[in-house]
């Protein structure tokens, strides 16, 4: 999703769920406002650099989740270290319940991808979702999925 207005959001959102689709991945604050039966909406907290601070992140989840989302993606700066993203993964989860899936948003050219997932592992992530970046080396608007 490169159009990044909320009008283009929906706009999206709308198609994708009109061609089956039953993930959606959309910026924190973009929940649409009907979802309809068998579609969850994952939201991108954090996104697209991770280089919020950690009570950002938490509280894109939380309001997402109260508007609608079952998942939240808390995407990770790369560079910061196994603290960081503990702390970014932890507050996150303490933001949200349970039944709630916590994903990592990853970097996929970042050189520690490896360490990240594992950190990620223990400090509560259920899915791992690689970053991708554009031709030009600037930050893209798509996700794909590591491993669940």
């Amino acid at each position: 999703m490169r159009d990044l207005t909320r009008a283009g959001s929906a706009q999206a959102v709308a198609r994708a769920i009109a061609e089956g689709e039953n993930d959606l991945v959309v910026p924190a604050s973009w929940v649409p406002e009907e979802i309809p039966e068998g579609v969850r909406v994952i939201v991108a907290c954090g996104f697209p650099t991770g280089r919020h601070h950690p009570l950002i992140k938490a509280s894109e989840a939380r309001l997402a989740v109260q508007s609608g989302a079952t998942g939240a993606l808390i995407v990770v700066d790369a560079s910061a270290g196994e603290y960081a993203w503990t702390i970014d993964l932890v507050t996150a989860r303490e933001a949200v319940s349970e039944q709630v899936r916590l994903a990592v948003g990853i970097d996929a050219q970042a050189p520690n991808r490896a360490e990240i997932e594992r950190v990620a592992r223990r400090a509560g992530a259920e899915a791992v979702l690689l970053v991708e970046r554009d031709a030009a080396g600037g930050c893209g608007y798509g996700v794909r999925s590591s491993e669940t």
